[in-house]
């Protein structure tokens, strides 16, 4: 809102000075107080939820802000089923929109959810395909097969949600270039011998 009231100061033909500058110091007084606040509840966080804080966090892509919205707004994750579900809470997951059994195609992302969680994974994006070994090969894909920047960005969010949900669900810490081993049963062993 001050930022609104002082731009709007800008327009009018006479400008008071010391109107500007009272704002201009009012405004630096609350961002420092945010700030203030901001680091108080990473310390209560990360000294109540140290451990997952610390899983949260281990994945390359996910800093503080996040970590600390996630812990706040989510609970740590723990009452997701899937992966699926986290990212429709969070308003990432894409629409379908289907016309009977004969169309069935993805749609925009519903944006039902966390408004603040939604934009902060989208930022986040931007730093996973530069420094998570997953998400930049992904992010490469989707580009080299014609996808545009912002559709790519939303799906490495996507790749950064299912990541988040893995570690969470397994109750450990990401390792970047890790590829799990696939689930092979004693029957698709017999198969092979």
């Amino acid at each position: 809102m001050s930022y609104n009231l002082l731009e709007s100061f800008s327009v009018l033909p006479q400008v008071n000075n010391l109107a500007v500058e009272t704002l201009k110091k009012t405004i630096a007084c609350l961002e420092e107080q945010i700030r203030f606040l901001e680091q108080h509840m990473l310390s209560i966080t990360k000294e109540t939820y140290n451990a997952l804080y610390k899983r949260i966090s281990s994945i390359k892509g996910i800093g503080d802000s996040i970590a600390l919205e996630l812990i706040v707004a989510t609970g740590g994750g723990q009452h997701f089923q899937s992966a699926k579900q986290f990212s429709k809470f969070i308003g990432l997951a894409p629409t379908y929109a289907h016309s009977g059994s004969s169309i069935r195609k993805k749609g925009p992302i519903n944006r039902h959810g966390n408004a603040r969680l939604r934009s902060l994974f989208y930022m986040a994006s931007w730093s996973a395909i530069r420094f998570n070994k997953a998400c930049k090969s992904f992010y490469q894909n989707l580009k080299a097969r014609g996808k545009p920047g912002k559709v790519a960005l939303i799906a490495v969010a996507n790749k950064l949600i299912r990541q988040l949900f893995a570690i969470l669900r397994d109750d450990t810490y990401y390792i970047d270039g890790y590829l799990s081993k696939p689930n092979v049963t004693v029957y698709q062993l017999e198969r092979y011998f």
